[in-house]
Order: structure tokens, then sequence, then C-alpha cells
């Protein structure tokens, strides 16, 4: 009987050699070039560096910042904004979505002043729970716990949980908003946790669906995912404030 021996090749992705430790819980992995000829080794030692910096870098992408080589206090100011303002550039310009739909509803909102003052606990709430979800399935796939086969079920358990989140989010805002200023009638209150429910279940989705889409399109779902993800949460969060604005209470 023929034995498999596992070994990497030299132009493995070091991510990639990580995995196979991790797979296998091996201790030393052979390194072959293309001719199948062994041309080293690599020790478990020698990978934990790596696995601490892929998981450094996947922070990073998350963050909405581009890697950086080396540690925090070494790289340089300019390198390390250079890795920050891209992104940055690009969420300040998405924001404009949102400001054009407070832009549209303006006239709307000065008949009911008080809307506004909930619109900042919509925003980082939804927001927050679409996050939670993200990170949860981007860490999974890269430990190879979720692949791309997994869809329905990540999306359908998501769900369960969303639901779950936003019905407590719903009980707690109509306890917060009756009680506390500003102090608004029990339909805008109504309105304000429905908003809450709907979009921290949306968002969940969101989050959970969107690094599958990158993986579709070959893109790395720790780099594109959580700055997308908080322009369109943005956006669908105070679409669906407005809208129930305008149909419970005709404005």
């Amino acid at each position: 009987m023929e034995e498999h021996i596992v070994s990497c090749n030299t132009f493995d992705d070091q991510e990639d050699v990580a995995k196979l430790f991790a797979k296998y819980d091996i201790d030393v992995l052979p390194v072959v070039n293309n001719d199948n000829c062994l041309i080293g080794i690599i020790t478990s030692d020698d990978i934990i560096d790596v696995m601490e910096a892929e998981v450094t870098e996947d922070i990073q992408k998350m963050a909405a910042i581009r890697p950086v080589e080396g540690s925090y206090l070494e790289a340089s100011v300019f390198e390390m904004a250079k890795s920050r303002v891209p992104w940055l550039l690009i969420l300040m310009l998405s924001a404009t979505f949102t400001g054009m739909i407070l832009q549209n509803f303006e006239d709307k909102l000065l008949i009911i002043p008080a809307l506004t003052a909930f619109v900042p606990m919509i925003m980082g709430s939804s927001g927050n729970a679409g996050n939670q979800s993200a990170v949860m399935v981007i860490r999974s796939m890269a430990i190879n716990e979720i692949t791309m086969k997994d869809f329905l079920k990540v999306l359908f358990k998501e769900l369960q949980i969303a639901v779950i989140c936003g019905a407590a989010l719903f009980a707690v805002a109509m306890i917060r908003i009756l009680i506390f200023p500003p102090h608004v009638t029990l339909e805008i209150a109504l309105i304000i946790s429905a908003t809450l429910f709907l979009s921290v279940v949306i968002s969940k989705l969101l989050g959970a669906g969107l690094p599958f889409v990158s993986l579709v399109f070959k893109q790395d779902p720790a780099a594109t995912t959580t700055p997308v993800l908080t322009t369109i949460i943005d956006v669908v969060a105070l679409l669906i404030y407005f809208q129930l604005c305008v149909i419970f209470l005709g404005l």
C-alpha cells in the first residue's frame, strides 16, 4: 500500500501551508519543488509566526486597512496613513448616499423633529449586527469551517439568530423609548422598534451573505466585506425607517 505523504510546494502560499499544519496536526512538513524533489522542511515553530502574521493581516483588512509590513511601532507614519486613506475616502464618498436620503426626508423630519434623535441608534445597532455576522463568517471561512456549499445553511442559521437578536432589540427599544426622553407617541415607538427589528435581520443576512459574494468574484472577504457592508446597512436602515414613517404616520 502506498502511503500518502503530506507536503507543500515551494510556490504555495504561506496561509495554505499553515492550513495544512492545522488540518493534519503535524509537527514537520516537507517542502518539494515542481519535480517533487525534497528541498527542505517547515516545522511547527516556523509556522506559528506565519499564522500570527496571517491573523494580523485579516484583522487589518476587516478594519478597512491595507496590510502593513512589520510591527506597528516599526512602520512609518506615512506608510500607516497610506494604508488607511484609500478606504476612508471610499467610505466618505459612499456616505453621500446616506446624506441624500436624509436630505430627501428633511421636510418630513421637520414635522416631527424627535424622529431625528433615533437615527444614530438605528444606524449604529444595524451596523453592529451586520458586522457581528460578517466577522463570524469570514473567520470561519479563513479556517475552512465554511465553504461555498454552506451558503444556504449559513444564511438560514443567521436568519434564526437575527430574528432572536431583532426581537430582543425591539423589546428593549420599546421600553427605552417610552421611559426616557425624547418622549414620543406609542405609534412612533413602535415604528422605531420595528425599524430596529427589520434592520437587524437584514443587516445580519447581508453580513453573512457578502463574504460569499466576495468569493464568487474571487475577492478576499476580509478586505471587501466590512467597508461595503457599512455603506449598504446605513442606506437600508434609513430607507426602512423613513418608509415606515411615511406609511404609518402619513408624512
